[in-house]
């Protein structure tokens, strides 16, 4: 019944649809879920915490019995530290969103605690979880870089800003050099890491701006 319940409860954190997965009539379901999420420091990671809590507050409201500890963390030491409190709370599952992949060995001790364990969209370096949900980012990757080729007339220069070193950032880059790569007009002049954020993006984009314009004046 446990299983059930995380399950449901993180299709409604992804898909947004934890209404749809809340009837009118109560249930019996106990026990203690943690969550780990990193801090909202960006649009999608404030939806993604939006939505939990909403997902929280409409199963305790079916759910009355149930205990849920909701922990967000601005970096992958603080998100190490968070999971080991909740370890220590005699939780039932644990529900983490990744910082980082370098959050896999904490997640692993979970995992093998016996705690259920669902890891969510970062990924993790190897598989220490019962159940992980993410997004088809090769897919998406490779059509919004076809986009890109298609609208510069297959003929560039690009600037990739990644984001937080992770499976999925792996996955995107790849993807994006690869697609990229298929047409001899389209250049990448530099890659460098952005991690999510806005400011440390246009901040990113602006050095290799500058130092692609120097370079082409000599």
């Amino acid at each position: 019944m446990k299983k059930v319940l995380v399950v449901l409860l993180v299709m409604g954190l992804i898909f947004c649809l934890a209404s749809m997965s809340i009837s009118a009539e109560k249930a019996d379901y106990t026990g203690k879920i943690g969550i780990s999420l990193p801090t909202a420091t960006h649009g999608y990671m404030g939806r993604v915490n939006w939505w939990v809590q909403k997902a929280v507050a409409d199963w305790k409201a079916k759910s009355p019995k149930l205990e849920f500890l909701v922990l967000t963390a601005d970096n992958v030491t603080k998100q190490a530290a968070d999971i080991e409190d909740l370890m220590t709370k005699e939780i039932d599952a644990i529900v983490v969103f990744p910082f980082d992949a370098s959050v896999t060995s904490v997640i692993e001790q979970a995992y093998k605690k016996g705690i259920y364990t669902v890891v969510l969209d970062r990924g993790t370096t190897k598989p220490v979880y019962d159940v992980y949900i993410s997004n088809d980012d090769e897919g998406y990757t490779r059509e919004g870089t076809e986009w890109i080729a298609k609208e510069l007339g297959y003929k560039g220069k690009m600037v990739i800003i990644e984001g937080i070193p992770c499976p999925i950032n792996t996955t995107r880059i790849d993807t994006i050099k690869a697609t990229a790569a298929k047409y001899p007009g389209i250049e990448i002049l530099d890659s460098q890491p952005g991690e999510w954020n806005q400011e440390k993006a246009i901040s990113k984009y602006s050095s290799a701006a500058a130092h692609q314009k120097k370079c082409s004046r000599r």
